[in-house]
């Protein structure tokens, strides 16, 4: 299928985002489409043809289900707009406001899973994160270490 600059589209399977594309190019005989989406255009990526489908062009849909939270989990990196020291910075001034005591969480890394699993509670440094809203949208998906 041929996709002209300004064309709305898809992903072919699983849905996602509407995206608009914004150039088309061969490289060694195989065809890229760059699409670019977000409220601002901020995201864009470049897909082989076969990955897209045309669409009709409306607003941007919110979907609902698995695959919405899988597509929204993956490309939420993309969405972000702190540095990676604004997050860091952001995150030491909500902990210096913190009123009351915090579980320090000292080589955690080096720990088993298992044991891992029984540091997690309320008064974290990785919980007081989790609860602020600029953190999750900037990404944080969990309050805990996998």
């Amino acid at each position: 299928m041929t996709f002209h600059v300004g064309d709305v589209v898809q992903l072919r399977y699983g849905g996602g985002p509407r995206m608009r594309v914004e150039k088309t190019v061969t490289s060694n005989g195989n065809e890229w489409v760059t699409c670019i989406w977000g409220a601002n255009n901020e995201c864009h990526n470049y897909f082989a043809p076969e990955m897209l489908q045309k669409t009709e062009a409306r607003g941007e849909p919110r979907g609902t289900g698995f695959v919405a939270g899988l597509w929204d989990s993956l490309t939420s990196w993309l969405r972000r707009k702190m540095s990676r020291r604004k997050r860091l910075e952001h995150w030491a001034t909500l902990l210096e406001r913190y009123e009351g005591r915090l579980t320090p969480l000292i080589r955690i890394e080096y720990l088993p899973e298992r044991e891992r699993v029984l540091l997690r509670g309320d008064a974290t440094p990785l919980t007081v994160a989790y609860r602020d809203t600029v953190l999750r949208e900037e990404g944080l998906t969990r309050p805990s270490i996998p």
